[in-house]
């Protein structure tokens, strides 16, 4: 199993494997392609952080618990890891949407005249003088498939 670490700060993957707890290169817990599976497939560390917590919980939850002396003294509660990771899944994926913010466009008056005059920009299907002193028909209604295309 191929295992590369060296600080979180140096790549997406060891971002990954930093938030998960995966450095120790004598207990690897994901391979490097596992990880790199994830963040192709989330796009982001948070998210693919998340997966490999929720793929660590599914593979601690197939373990079995363990008791071990005469008296259970000594316990391997694999089970309880499964519980953690699970728990770090959640926190990383809350994490994943923190980051998200809306946006509200045109704010400032010198924003809405440049997003007026952006010739890329597709043209909006109404604006405030769209009904203002018309009357309409269903036979006056325009075709939404017109606007598909550019033009």
């Amino acid at each position: 199993m191929a295992f590369t670490y060296t600080s979180p700060a140096n790549s997406d993957a060891d971002a990954v494997r930093w938030w998960i707890g995966d450095t120790d290169s004598t207990d690897v817990q994901l391979s490097d392609a596992e990880i790199q599976y994830a963040l192709d497939t989330t796009g982001t560390v948070y998210r693919a952080a998340a997966w490999c917590a929720r793929a660590l919980k599914a593979k601690y939850s197939r373990e079995i618990n363990m008791r071990v002396g005469a008296g259970g003294e000594f316990r391997v509660d694999l089970s309880r890891m499964a519980q953690a990771y699970g728990e770090l899944a959640e926190f990383l994926e809350g994490r994943a949407i923190a980051y998200v913010a809306p946006w509200a466009a045109a704010i400032s008056l010198d924003e809405k005249e440049a997003q007026e005059d952006d010739d890329d920009r597709v043209k909006p299907f109404f604006d405030r003088s769209l009904f203002a002193g018309k009357t309409t028909s269903n036979e006056e209604m325009l075709d939404w498939n017109k606007f598909g295309a550019k033009g």
